[in-house]
């Protein structure tokens, strides 16, 4: 399950959790102190994420974020893309 946390410290401390079940979506506003995350999954882990930006800068930040993340994928033999 997919937790929101209360703080950094434990996955225990969580406010709410939602299943991995088909059609469950969780949205929330990212922070610096907006924590979340999972327990240890063994298994495949198939995860859908957006992301809305507000301004133009922004987009072409996160485009050239997503060419340097490529091309250091392509550098790293032991991708699987490799």
């Amino acid at each position: 399950c997919f937790r929101v946390l209360n703080g950094p410290e434990s996955m225990d401390d969580y406010t709410c959790e939602a299943p991995p079940i088909f059609g469950t979506l969780i949205a929330f506003k990212r922070s610096d102190n907006s924590w979340h995350g999972h327990p240890p999954f063994a298994g495949e882990r198939r995860v859908v994420q957006m992301a809305y930006v507000r301004s133009q800068a922004d987009v072409d930040r996160k485009a050239r974020r997503g060419r340097l993340s490529l091309f250091l994928k392509k550098l790293n033999v032991f991708h699987a893309g490799a």
